[in-house]
């Protein structure tokens, strides 16, 4: 896929959507050039599109688009053989070049492609230092990691909560297999030698130094009652707050069930005709924490509080501050030993909402 064009049709919510002229509309493309694309073009419910001047090639498809699209001019552009530098399309449209700046552009034969752009706990991952990434766990608890980073060799420093390893050493970049045991914490150290290497915090270790890098799941057994209400405007949650506090506390819900993850996946497969919009769900949970510090995550639409032993420690309940979509997201730090209570409540007006709860030891980085 080159470029997709697409909106959600009728959709109403609040905070930022309610504010917001939300429609995909007013785009001006043009003079560039794409390559060995499916789709150059996708496009939906979109209106005001100006394509014009864009070259492509070894493409099955330039533009898919449905009744749906309005107002669309499309006007001189072609399919060529070879996609060439020129003043119309390609590089030469680029900024440029300023002095002295650093090449954006990655060396050849680096790691390239989306399967590369990966996120840890501290921003993109750079490869100037290892990595244990996990790609996937299998039905069967088998979960399996890439190696990755500059070119050395690992070998195995501390392992907890996995079996059957795949390998005991091996070099960067490899793969690395395990099976993982039901309800234990995992944890994998693994110790780096080789080339020269940058922490993630920009420490820099000489080449041959042993360096530690790791991957851990704590496990922290909870059994989440999770309950969904729905709300009007005599018990709206900004708008009549304490008649809400008192439905949620008080009244029968639609529904509810017992869950071992905040997952946003509650309802699945219920039989029950659930409201399409203005609905409320209430998760309470008790963990028993060892002692340390914590990352309490919550990412939920449209609003969110997570109150421990009912204090409240995240407070997103003004739909007013959601503007970006990195403001769905919300973290608090806290330090927790033995057994604490975790209650979240989440509110939305709209029909998509969602609810991620997630509960980590705070990641510590050489």
């Amino acid at each position: 896929m080159g470029i997709s064009l697409w909106a959600t049709p009728g959709r109403h919510g609040a905070g930022y959507e309610s504010r917001r002229d939300i429609r995909s509309r007013d785009y001006d493309i043009k003079n560039n050039s794409f390559s060995a694309l499916q789709t150059v073009f996708a496009i939906n419910h979109s209106e005001k599109i100006s394509l014009q001047n864009n070259h492509f090639n070894n493409s099955n498809e330039f533009i898919k688009l449905d009744s749906s699209v309005a107002n669309i001019l499309i006007r001189d552009n072609k399919e060529v053989k070879v996609l060439t530098e020129n003043n119309s399309a390609g590089v030469n449209l680029a900024p440029v070049k300023i002095q002295d700046a650093k090449d954006a552009m990655l060396p050849e034969n680096y790691y390239n492609g989306k399967q590369y752009i990966m996120m840890t706990e501290w921003g993109p991952y750079d490869f100037r230092s290892p990595i244990l990434w996990l790609t996937k766990t299998d039905s069967d608890g088998k979960m399996y990691f890439d190696i990755l980073g500059p070119k050395g060799n690992w070998n195995i420093k501390n392992i907890k909560g996995v079996n059957h390893l795949s390998d005991e050493s091996g070099t960067v970049p490899g793969k690395f297999v395990v099976q993982k045991r039901k309800q234990e914490t995992i944890e994998i150290d693994l110790k780096y030698t080789g080339q020269e290497i940058i922490s993630p915090f920009g420490k820099k270790y000489p080449a041959g130094s042993p360096y530690i890098f790791k991957y851990e799941k704590l496990y922290l057994p909870v059994q989440w009652d999770v309950q969904l209400f729905s709300f009007d405007s005599t018990t709206d949650p900004v708008k009549n707050p304490a008649a809400f506090k008192k439905m949620i506390k008080s009244s029968t819900p639609i529904i509810q069930a017992k869950v071992a993850e905040l997952n946003n996946s509650y309802w699945n497969g219920t039989k029950i005709k659930l409201p399409a919009s203005k609905t409320a769900t209430v998760a309470t949970g008790t963990i028993n924490f060892p002692k340390g510090k914590y990352i309490i995550g919550a990412s939920a639409g449209d609003i969110v509080r997570v109150f421990v032993d009912n204090k409240m420690v995240v407070n997103a309940w003004n739909p007013d501050d959601l503007i970006d979509d990195a403001d769905y997201h919300h973290e608090v730090i806290m330090t927790l030993r033995g057994k604490h209570t975790i209650r979240v409540e989440q509110a939305q007006w709209g029909g998509y909402g969602l609810l991620y709860l997630a509960i980590k030891p705070l990641p510590q980085f050489n």
